[in-house]
């Protein structure tokens, strides 16, 4: 990640939602359109006699909106004028934590409501009788509906000291005086109330019960609402625990009116999520990768749409997006990261498995490229966990999730159309293997570098100092990799600029070490992406242009791997040879005559290097050695010739020509064929040398 990008990442506001409700107000407007639904439940409360009591649901799922429009129905409560306006109550059981005092709880909270209530006739009497009603609760722990009177009788007498004592308490104690005082008194009240009761849904199952027998005790008080929230499925098994035959038809008889959350559209979903992502820091929506929109429109329309089901889900995913998404930018296509952590909401096991197990979605082990097995293969080998793991998933979101999986990972898709890794890095795609670790790593791995980087050392020059710099400390091979990608579909403003830095930054001991240093038979190393990159700007200029950049390349010291490989290539336009043949229909970039004379300027060069021995400084200096013995054989057969009694020379050059490598038995070793032999002197004078440099007591000491 380059140095703008970290500081970028460190001032951006983290804003996460809390999962407040809608109000209805500017702050927290309606954005499913259930305001009219919540108008209509409120209308309707108002055409109520003063003297009938009603129990109203409103049922959903959990997390679909119910208390908002709850907080709707208020709204337009609270519109009617202060001396007719109902008294509002709105109770949280879920905050209580004791089945047990839920009933004497609700009560004594809808007491001090009422009491506190300005200008409302018979207010403290009505809060008085609930207070006492709530105390036949707190002494006798009733069940309402089931007064267990030997219980009472027990728990009574051993708590009371006289017998005078007794008879007063068990006077007290008589629970249905104590109603008809409460409904004598709200009968005299000039006031409607109406109690909210939100959240039944989050309670425990024995919590639940006592809510329905609390909202069944207490439902048919005259002039009091109740209006109830919960998710259906839920009430109903936790009724069914309690051995009700059928838990429908006691909430039935229970609640007057149930209703349904009206759905929430697709549109206004899309809706929500649109100004999510649009609330994101403006750098991070910004268009790294080409068809940002497209992509998008592709996953939302193949999976989102149907797999965020309310705007919970759509909160709780950008609350993740605001956090991983700063390590990310630029590096993972924002659409495939939103859409790669709704599966981390919403399918968990299946999220879990990709993390756990990525090759079963790309094909090919995180940071492994070398493998025998085809990518084919290695995606059906898993076939049965990617099962495994999506039965964990809620049964109506498979097909959602399944569709998305194919659209974020295409090889799961028999016949996909073979999607290349290189297409999909280019564009920030989490089916490239590289783009995928980032994003589960919400920010680049150890030995990883930055695509947005490479992008920005091709735009901005005053950049490419620092962002090299951190290239070679971290991965070059990775870096060159990634500029040969971005390279495709960014221009490179000072082509001739870009290549004298690429050049020189590939003749550092760090890219040198890389380059000879070969992870497997398919690491292409670092010279030849950098030739890649400097033939790729070359094209861009004209023909007497690139000219010139090309005489510049060839007679600069500091750019010797460069030029080896410059000159091959140019020599390769005139081999008829099918292995070095130019690529068919491409025109030789210079005349005959022009190659002679390029030659010769890049034979000066070499002489130079070799003379002053910075050839051995190069990332290619076998490759230079090699040239220059073809070219010019005689120069180089003296040459060699000369480095026999120059014991440091001999080392270097032999390492540089040689295979090298390292023996288990003898350590360190350089090979060569009898050609090359035969230049240095033969086999014969190497064994000499050999023996003369053991003989010497300080190069034994050395060792």
């Amino acid at each position: 990640m380059n140095q703008d990008k970290a500081s970028q990442s460190t001032v951006d506001p983290i804003v996460l939602h809390t999962d407040q409700p809608a109000t209805g107000r500017d702050d927290a407007p309606d954005l499913l359109n259930r305001y009219p639904f919540a108008q209509s439940v409120s209308h309707a409360i108002l055409s109520l006699p003063a003297d009938v009591g009603l129990v109203i649901s409103v049922e959903g799922p959990f997390g679909s909106g119910k208390t908002s429009v709850l907080n709707f129905v208020a709204n337009e409560l609270e519109k009617i004028p202060r001396e007719k306006r109902p008294i509002l109550s709105k109770f949280g059981p879920w905050t209580i934590g004791s089945a047990e005092t839920l009933v004497r709880t609700f009560l004594v909270q809808l007491a001090s409501v009422v009491g506190m209530t300005p200008h409302a006739k018979h207010a403290e009497d009505v809060a008085k009788q609930l207070i006492n009603y709530s105390s036949v609760f707190s002494v006798l722990r009733l069940v309402p509906g089931a007064e267990p009177w030997a219980t009472i009788a027990k728990d009574l007498f051993e708590s009371v000291g006289t017998a005078t004592d007794k008879i007063k308490d068990v006077k007290k104690l008589d629970l249905e005086a104590q109603r008809t005082n409460v409904i004598a008194s709200l009968k005299k009240l000039d006031r409607r109330i109406v109690v909210f009761i939100d959240d039944l849904d989050r309670l425990v199952p024995d919590e639940i019960i006592e809510m329905i027998r609390l909202v069944k005790a207490v439902g048919d008080f005259p002039g009091v609402t109740y209006v109830l929230c919960f998710e259906r499925s839920n009430v109903v098994a936790s009724l069914e625990k309690a051995n009700l035959a059928n838990a429908n038809a006691f909430l039935d008889k229970i609640i007057q009116v149930r209703l349904t959350l009206p759905l929430a559209s697709r549109d206004d979903l899309a809706e929500i999520l649109s100004r999510e992502i649009e609330s994101l820091p403006h750098e991070a929506q910004a268009d790294y990768f080409t068809g940002l929109q497209v992509r998008h429109q592709e996953l939302y329309y193949f999976g989102l749409r149907s797999l965020l089901e309310n705007p919970r889900d759509i909160k709780l995913l950008f609350n993740r997006i605001r956090f991983v998404e700063p390590g990310c930018r630029g590096e993972v296509n924002l659409a495939d990261l939103i859409s790669l952590e709704a599966l981390s909401i919403k399918a968990p096991s299946v999220y879990a498995h990709i993390k756990d197990n990525p090759a079963a979605y790309v094909g090919q082990e995180i940071g492994n490229i070398f493998t025998l097995k085809q990518t084919d293969e290695i995606i059906a080998s898993f076939a049965q966990e990617r099962v495994d793991a999506l039965e964990q998933a809620p049964t109506h979101l498979k097909p959602q999730i399944e569709s998305l999986l194919v659209q974020l990972f295409p090889h799961l898709q028999k016949n996909s159309g073979g999607l290349t890794g290189e297409y999909a890095a280019a564009r920030g795609l989490v089916a490239a293997p590289d783009r995928l670790a980032i994003a589960l790593s919400a920010g680049l791995p150890r030995g990883e570098v930055s695509y947005q980087s490479a992008i920005d050392f091709l735009v901005n020059p005053n950049h490419r100092e620092p962002i090299m710099s951190e290239a070679l400390n971290r991965n070059i091979k990775r870096f060159f990799e990634h500029l040969n990608l971005a390279i495709r579909s960014t221009s490179v403003i000072d082509p001739e600029g870009f290549i004298v830095f690429v050049g020189k930054a590939l003749d550092t001991p760090i890219a040198s070490n890389a380059d000879k240093a070969p992870s497997n038979i398919l690491d292409v190393g670092v010279s030849r992406p950098a030739w890649w990159l400097a033939k790729a700007c070359l094209l861009q200029l004209t023909e007497e242009h690139r000219k010139q950049v090309i005489g510049s390349i060839l007679s600069n010291p500091e750019m010797l791997s460069l030029a080896a490989s410059t000159i091959v290539f140019l020599q390769s336009q005139f081999n008829k040879d099918a292995n070095h043949a130019n690529t068919p229909g491409e025109k030789p970039w210079i005349s005959p005559e022009e190659l002679t004379n390029l030659t010769s300027i890049w034979l000066q060069t070499a002489n130079s290097a070799i003379s002053d021995r910075r050839v051995y400084a190069a990332t290619k200096s076998g490759h230079i050695f090699y040239l220059l013995e073809k070219l010019c054989p005689d120069k180089f057969t003296k040459f060699v010739q000369s480095i026999i009694a120059s014991d440091n020379d001999l080392d270097r050059f032999m390492s540089a020509v040689g295979y090298s490598g390292t023996d288990s038995v003898g350590g360190r070793y350089v090979q060569f064929d009898s050609d090359k032999l035969a230049k240095l002197g033969g086999a014969e004078r190497l064994k000499e040398r050999a023996n003369e440099r053991l003989a010497d007591q300080n190069m034994v000491g050395a060792l």
